[in-house]
């Protein structure tokens, strides 16, 4: 009889915990109309770019750090900087943003990037509510970004039928450095 109250008690224990770890919010931003789309990371506050969801686990675990490089951007006075120390478990680092767009329309979405150990997923798709069409993610290793210098990366995405925006989500998915600038999301004419 004891044993069967102290094994509920700890499954209930364990229930509480899932829960409780499951109403813990995976991402946080900053808000603010007037900022605009903020590609270049140049508005601010209480320490996060405003207008991007930034992932919030690995940083409040100390898995990583964000902040702003003053001393190193490709557009503006400023880029946003990752500093990883340890990847794993369901949530890595990285941002994201969804932002208007046009159904059946093409948008050109350019970055930049510096890197210094990161391996990073780049995920350009669009969404509804519980309904996304298929992922349109592409692996960007050191190789490809470089090492230690900014370089460019530029995309060509056309929003599905019936969708109206594109999420810009980019993930850390290996320990290093990572900075971010000048992230545009143009639309382009098509003939």
């Amino acid at each position: 009889m004891i044993i069967t109250i102290f094994l509920a008690a700890g499954v209930t224990i364990i229930l509480i915990a899932a829960v409780l770890y499951g109403c813990t919010p995976i991402s946080t931003r900053e808000k603010s109309e007037s900022a605009g789309f903020n590609g270049s990371f140049e508005i601010e506050k209480s320490g996060r770019p405003v207008n991007w969801y930034i992932y919030y686990l690995p940083i409040k675990s100390s898995d990583a750090e964000v902040s702003f490089d003053t001393t190193d951007a490709v557009e503006g006075k400023q880029s946003l900087k990752f500093v990883v120390h340890r990847v794993g478990g369901r949530w890595s680092a990285g941002l994201f943003q969804v932002t208007p767009a046009e159904s059946k329309h093409t948008y050109k979405v350019s970055f930049w990037l510096k890197n210094q150990g990161c391996k990073v997923s780049l995920l350009l798709n669009s969404e509804k509510p519980k309904e996304a069409p298929p992922a349109n993610r592409r692996a960007l290793g050191e190789e490809e970004t470089g090492i230690n210098t900014w370089r460019q990366f530029e995309y060509v995405y056309t929003v599905p039928e019936t969708y109206d925006n594109i999420r810009f989500e980019l993930d850390i998915l290996k320990p290093g450095t990572l900075w971010i600038d000048d992230v545009r999301i143009e639309e382009v004419q098509t003939d």
